[in-house]
């Protein structure tokens, strides 16, 4: 027996209604994922420096650091024009400028 169709219909209208949102803050949602990739990035270089454990000393400044980072990272995207475009057609200006803007 198969189950109704309206199972289908509420998530895939959810989604859709999701997506709704999402696309009408396109640049707020590319300049938030930019901020946890930044943070994300950040983080797990601290810990492959410190060999998966932080040292207590340290944690006070990783903390105090992400916020000058993320705050540094997306105001370099900002003045660099990486946040928003089409990655399809990237050349090595564009290219030049992701480095410029990744090498705070």
């Amino acid at each position: 027996m198969s189950a109704p169709s309206t199972y289908i219909a509420v998530p895939m209208r959810n989604l859709q209604a999701l997506h709704h949102i999402l696309s009408q803050h396109r640049r707020s949602v590319a300049m938030g994922l930019y901020a946890l990739v930044s943070v994300s990035a950040f983080i797990v270089a601290h810990l492959l420096r410190f060999e998966l454990a932080v040292p207590d000393a340290y944690v006070a400044t990783l903390w105090k650091s992400v916020g000058l980072l993320v705050v540094a990272r997306l105001l370099a995207f900002r003045l660099l024009n990486l946040s928003m475009g089409r990655w399809r057609h990237v050349g090595m200006h564009d290219v030049v400028r992701l480095v410029a803007g990744s090498t705070l």
